[in-house]
Order: structure tokens, then sequence, then C-alpha cells
């Protein structure tokens, strides 16, 4: 099902942007192996050799609208930026798209602006991104400079910390938590896995970090009892400050 949702979006994008389309990626959980279905969302990175123009962009919103093609997951998150974006990262990448949909999802459009997030999902590409179309992730996104990418991780915990046990983002934390166990591992390690793999390397280094043992059991499925707010807001204080003293701050 994921695989010819995937195959009919590409399409979308072929149909719409025609030969401005560079490539088009699977990112996140559905690349890295941590998709879980019904848990996870879709993470889409489309790349163009030129600005799109807005017609354009609100005829590939159309057609990627969960009510015109739905999403198999939780949702669609769907960004395209151009080639010059990803080959010369900077500290706050712009995107020509930033396109949200699914059955429970409150359908979002960007049409222009910038995050630095955008360099976690440029680096995520190039490591583990899966080409839907076009050339090899590797051969198009360049290396994100490790400055950049602490700094990136930085604002996403910090984003977390302002959304603690939040009920549409993160109602049991386990996000939270997983998040900041990859940035750690990061930090540590200077690659990027999946939140997964972040909360088992956080517990083969610290055994006694009970959440991230319960994190994982949530994301698991095995567990779904919210994790404490005060330990969380603790954990993410402690991996932003370490992801400090690895920037020299």
């Amino acid at each position: 099902m994921l695989d010819r949702y995937l195959a009919a979006l590409v399409n979308c994008c072929r149909d719409v942007l025609g030969a401005n389309l560079v490539g088009v990626y699977l990112q996140g959980s559905g690349a890295q192996g941590d998709y879980r279905q019904g848990k996870s969302d879709i993470d889409v990175l489309a790349v163009v050799s030129q600005r799109v123009p807005i017609q354009e962009k609100q005829q590939l919103c159309a057609r990627l609208n969960h009510s015109a093609l739905p999403v198999p997951a939780t949702g669609l998150d769907f960004i395209v930026v151009t080639e010059n974006t990803v080959r010369c990262p900077v500290e706050t990448p712009q995107h020509e798209l930033w396109f949200s949909t699914g059955e429970t999802w409150e359908t979002s459009v960007d049409t222009g602006g910038g995050t630095s997030e955008h360099l976690i999902l440029f680096q995520t590409c190039r490591d583990h991104g899966r080409a839907l179309f076009g050339p090899q992730a590797d051969q198009l996104f360049a290396q994100v400079p490790r400055a950049l990418l602490l700094n990136a991780l930085i604002g996403v915990l910090q984003w977390h910390q302002a959304r603690i046990l939040d009920p549409f983002h993160d109602p049991a934390g386990q996000y939270s938590v997983l998040n900041a166990c990859r940035a750690w591992h990061y930090a540590e390690q200077g690659r990027l896995v999946s939140k997964s793999e972040g909360g088992a390397w956080v517990l083969t280094k610290e055994p006694q970090t009970m959440l991230a043992r319960d994190a994982l059991a949530i994301r698991q499925g095995a567990s779904s009892r919210p994790l404490p707010h005060g330990e969380i807001s603790a954990f993410l204080n402690r991996v932003v400050e370490i992801l400090r003293s690895e920037d020299g701050r």
C-alpha cells in the first residue's frame, strides 16, 4: 500500500513540475527502517532545479490532498526545495512548498519560508534517503556542516520543550525523548539515526535511563502510559547542554 501511494505521489510531482523536477526522496522513519503502521507519518522531499510558480504549488497541493490521494499513514509531510538549497546548506534553508495533509491532520500549506530543521532532513536524505525518482540522494545532497546540524538539533529540542505532552504532536511524550536520544547520538557518534536506534543507543550507554526504555516501549506499542512531564523536560535540557558543549557554546 505504501509503495503504491509513493508511486502515485511521484506521478503527481512529475505531472505538475515536469522538467523542473530533479528528484523525489522518501526520508524519515520510512527510509530508516523505523516506520510504524498506524503511528508513523510519511516524509517526502522533492527537489526542483528552479523556483516553482504559485499556480504549480497550488496544483500540487490539490493533487496530494488527502481527499484526492488518501494517505496510508498518520499523515504526509511533503517539502519542495531547490537543488541549490540541498547542494549548498545554509543556517536557515528556504523551501518552495511545505505541505501537510492526512485523515486526522489539519491540512497545512506554506508556499515560502525557511527553518534550520530542514538541515536535519537534508542530512537524513543524504545518509538514508530512498530515491523514488532522480539520482541517488548522496549524489545530490551535500554533507551538512556539523555546527549547522548541531544548531538545528538544538532548535528541534527547544521546540519539543515548549510542547511536552502536546495532545496532537506528542500526547505520550515518546517523540520528545527519542528525538533527544538521536540528537545525543549524533553529538557523540557524528551520525543521524532513527528515533528507535537513538533510544536503543542511549540504553546501551546508560542502562538506567528508564525514560528512554519507556519511550521505546510506547513506540513499539508495548505501552501507552504517558511519560512524566518533569522527566521529559529535564532530559531535553540535559541533551541540549550536551549539544551546546559539542558546538563550543
